[in-house]
């Protein structure tokens, strides 16, 4: 029984981050689809909203990996092999693209 314990325990540890970082953006997700589904807010609202949420979660792809850029970073099909600091730099692209359409 102990070492079904600790093969358990090990298997946990193992998933640990995972499961934190499937939290952590799906938190993310969460707000975004909130701001999205507000009836009441204009689109220049949502899109404040929408900038400010995206800047927290570079900020935190940053911390992950302080090596990523948002210009370096891409779309991609799904894949388990994506980092989370990735991720949420693909997450963040929509805002660096309607930045870079403002500025021409």
């Amino acid at each position: 029984m102990g070492r079904t314990i600790d093969v358990l325990g090990n298997a946990l540890k193992d998933v640990e981050q995972n499961y934190e970082d499937a939290c952590l953006l799906f938190n993310y997700f969460q707000q975004i689809r909130g701001v999205l589904g507000e009836e009441k807010t204009n689109q220049e609202e949502k899109t404040d909203e929408l900038d400010l949420i995206y800047e927290g979660i570079f900020i935190e792809a940053r911390q992950r990996d302080p090596k990523i850029k948002l210009e370096e970073c891409k779309a991609f099909l799904p894949s388990k092999k994506r980092s989370t600091p990735e991720i949420m730099g693909e997450w963040c692209l929509s805002c660096q693209v309607r930045r870079d359409l403002h500025q021409k």
